[in-house]
């Protein structure tokens, strides 16, 4: 029975099914609708409720505060939902800002079963975290931030708690053109059983341009570098184009280069009245369908 906890859990991995040797893979799931349409290219981006997430630094461009919540009806029916919160602040004349975000995901068809292959009902599943983040502007256009996130996982009788902490940098060269650098879920965790994993922590470089902004159009194009700290998880590159008309309607695609499932992805998104509305789809062959609201 064992054995067979430790193979439902790996099947719990968000992202299209990748075989990471760390574990706490609910850590590195892109939940909101926006950046995954951009296959996680985001950790340049400074205009969106989520963009601390990739990278902390992101808190002190915001200008207004912001309220976020995301449904994501993921592969093997497991869902995730987050919410997530922004607000500026001003120190010492500094722009600053602070983001708050929770995140739960569960496994809804997840059964045991006995050696004779009874069913035994459903078994307990599900991870929690929570977090907080701040972010400093030095000057016009570089800022530094930081993020701490506490987590709690429990599949049937097995229980882990860890915390996790994100460090990032962002640099607005002008507004055409930033960088962003951002390690994240650099922490310890408990053991399900015996033997604790590591976390994913990942390096994040990433690039964000303005090709084209006349007004009515604009044209954003976003790279990244993903850089696992373990040796034996694999690194990604990841692009995304994002077409805005009239500042209100946009298309979105995105694809990631080595992986094995879900590296095409593509979305769309309104703007009205302060509300923007997102969302994202990603195809990962016979396992279904990946759905973001």
């Amino acid at each position: 029975m064992r054995r067979g906890l430790w193979i439902a859990l790996l099947c719990l991995l968000p992202s299209g099914l990748r075989a990471f040797a760390a574990g706490a893979d609910f850590l590195r799931a892109e939940i909101p609708a926006r950046p995954a349409a951009l296959s996680g290219a985001f950790a340049a981006f400074t205009d969106d409720v989520s963009a601390f997430l990739w990278n902390p630094a992101a808190l002190a461009f915001s200008k207004d505060p912001w309220l976020g919540a995301t449904h994501f009806s993921s592969v093997l029916d497991t869902s995730f939902d987050q919410a997530t919160y922004v607000q500026p602040l001003k120190i010492k004349k500094l722009s600053a800002g602070l983001g708050f975000c929770v995140q739960h995901s569960a496994t809804s068809d997840l059964n045991e079963t006995d050696l004779n292959g009874n069913n035994k009902g459903a078994i307990e599943n599900g991870d929690w975290v929570l977090s907080g983040a701040g972010a400093l502007r030095f000057g016009r256009g570089l800022s530094a931030g930081f993020a701490l996130k506490g987590f709690y996982s429990v599949l049937s009788q097995y229980r882990s708690r860890g915390f996790a902490a994100d460090l990032g940098l962002l640099s607005v060269v002008n507004p055409r053109l930033s960088f962003g650098l951002s390690l994240v879920d650099f922490g310890v965790a408990e053991a399900y059983d015996t033997n604790p994993d590591p976390l994913p922590s990942l390096l994040r470089m990433a690039v964000k341009g303005v090709l084209l902004d006349s007004g009515e159009v604009q044209l954003n194009l976003a790279a990244e570098l993903d850089r696992p700290l373990l040796p034996s998880d694999p690194i990604y590159a990841n692009g995304g184009l994002e077409y805005w008309y009239a500042r209100k309607v946009a298309f979105r695609a995105g694809y990631r280069l080595g992986a094995d499932l879900g590296g095409f992805s593509m979305g769309t998104g309104f703007r009205w009245r302060g509300l923007e509305f997102d969302y994202a789809y990603t195809a990962f062959g016979d396992l279904g369908l990946a759905h973001r609201f």
